[in-house]
Formats: C-alpha cells, sequence, structure tokens
C-alpha cells in the first residue's frame, strides 16, 4: 500500500493547554489547515476514545469526504484519528505536546494510505509534504512555505494573521 509521511514539529511558547484548542476545534484548524472546508460534530456529543465524525477537505479541484475516527484521545497530551475514505484509503494523524523549559513541543504526523495514488503524484506529494506548499498556495492564515506547526504556533503566540476562515460545523 502507498504510504506518504509528513513529519513537523517546533517549540510553541505557550503551555499545552494553550495549544491544545488550536489542534482540536475545527474553527482553529480551519485557520491553520486551509484544506478543511467542513467538519461535523462527535457522533458522542464529545470527543473520546470511538467518536467519530464527518469531514470534507479540500485536494485541489477535488472535495473529498472523510470519516473521522479518535484512536487515541488524552488531552492536552497526544491524540491521534484515523480518516477514512474509499473501501482501503486512509490517514493517521498523530499530534504529541510536550511540555518543555520554553512551553510545548508540538510533534504532528499524518500518514496516507492509499493503494490508488500513482507514482508521479505520490512524488510529487511527497516533495509538498516535506518541502511546503508551493507559492501562492496559502488559504487562510497560513502562508505559502510556512509549515503547519509555524502556522500554528504564530496564531497561538498572537503573530500576524490574513482574515480568519471558519470551517462551519454540519
Amino acid at each position: 500500500m502507498t504510504v506518504m509521511r509528513q513529519r513537523d514539529a517546533g517549540v510553541i511558547r505557550r503551555p499545552p493547554d494553550e495549544v491544545w484548542p488550536w489542534i482540536t476545534e475545527p474553527e482553529r484548524i480551519a485557520r491553520w489547515n486551509p484544506k478543511l472546508e467542513r467538519a461535523g460534530a462527535p457522533s458522542s456529543g464529545r470527543v473520546q476514545v470511538g467518536s467519530s465524525w464527518g469531514a470534507r477537505y479540500r485536494m485541489g479541484r477535488r472535495a473529498v469526504e472523510v470519516q473521522a475516527v479518535v484512536e487515541t484521545w488524552e488531552p492536552p497530551r497526544e491524540f491521534t484519528l484515523r480518516y477514512r475514505w474509499g473501501a482501503e484509503a486512509y490517514a493517521l494523524e498523530h499530534c504529541l505536546l510536550e511540555p518543555v523549559a520554553d512551553g510545548t513541543r508540538l510533534t504532528r504526523v499524518v500518514e496516507i494510505r492509499d493503494p490508488r495514488i500513482p507514482l508521479p503524484f505520490r512524488l510529487l506529494a511527497g516533495f509538498l509534504m516535506r518541502f511546503g506548499r508551493p507559492p501562492g498556495a496559502a488559504d487562510g492564515d497560513s502562508r505559502p512555505g510556512e509549515s503547519s506547526v509555524d502556522t500554528i504556533r504564530r496564531l497561538v503566540e498572537g503573530g500576524p494573521t490574513r482574515t480568519s476562515r471558519r470551517a462551519p460545523r454540519s
């Protein structure tokens, strides 16, 4: 099965409980992840292991409907989500927040597994995942070439932003 993996890490000068909402609340996630168009409410009414919800991500011109399921949930320390689309395709997103002297070390790892992704696209996607978005690809509060953790850091620490873009709940 095709696997693409992106790892991003950095220190944010705030405690874990101030960083946590920025990586778990759809309205805030949409500010650093411009691909998120919509996120539903958790099936159980609150997020916990086993909770699920639907979401829509924009991949270029194509909208992809996914089902998210919580596999690990330990606020404000770590979580793992599994996003499914199609019969065999899925992505795992794991975020770990560790207290450090300067604030919080955020490590975010995303693995995409999809047997239908052709080799040329895998190579291009791997390059973009490793070295950032192409020029002009920014939306929301993200900036071209800026990693997700860099954008989260700037937002949490109160740096300059663009106009806020919200992901409506369904």
